[in-house]
């Protein structure tokens, strides 16, 4: 079960805006559940994640492979060759799916025009990765859902080996009308 901490570390957040005072209570919870389960280290890995720990979080939750390109010998530096990382949708909850114009699990986001490299989609994924820090924010709805007017999400970074962040584990909350 999920157990909320009242004394969450809101300064290892980046933020958008005040996470203390925005954040709305689901999201607060799977914050003060990735913050439980990296038990003190930089971040979790994914075989910390327990779905039945998280059952009234699932629906609302996307897991994101974080895919390391490798550098070609004798290209140019990093900022003219564009970007080292590609992420590709691993799990889309079932509340996220039924809000989207889309099933984009599978798909990475490159091929996904409104999510693709120099986006504020992908910079907020690009973020987490090279901070190694979750993020908290809120991006305009993009979908085919009229009643949806904000959408917050948490985005916490997953490693394998403590150090290279290989997941992005996302939470996504919908204000309707």
């Amino acid at each position: 079960m999920i157990h909320e901490s009242g004394n969450l570390p809101w300064s290892d957040l980046l933020s958008c805006s005040n996470p203390e005072r925005d954040m709305p209570p689901r999201m607060r919870q799977a914050f003060g559940y990735w913050h439980r389960i990296r038990a003190g280290r930089p971040m979790p890995s994914r075989a910390d994640l327990d779905p039945l720990d998280i059952p009234s979080l699932l629906s609302n939750m996307v897991l994101v492979d974080v895919i390391h390109l490798p550098a070609k010998s004798g290209s140019p530096p990093p900022l003219e060759r564009g970007p080292s990382v590609d992420f590709q949708f691993r799990l889309i909850g079932t509340e996220i799916a039924s809000r989207s114009a889309h099933d984009y699990t599978g798909r990475r986001f490159d091929d996904i025009p409104h999510m693709a490299a120099g986006t504020p989609f992908w910079r907020r994924h690009e973020d987490v990765v090279s901070q190694k820090r979750p993020l908290f924010g809120a991006l305009p709805y993009v979908g085919p859902d009229r009643t949806v007017r904000t959408c917050h999400n948490l985005l916490a970074p997953l490693s394998r080996d403590g150090t290279v962040v290989n997941m992005i584990l996302t939470f996504v909350t919908f204000g309707l009308e």
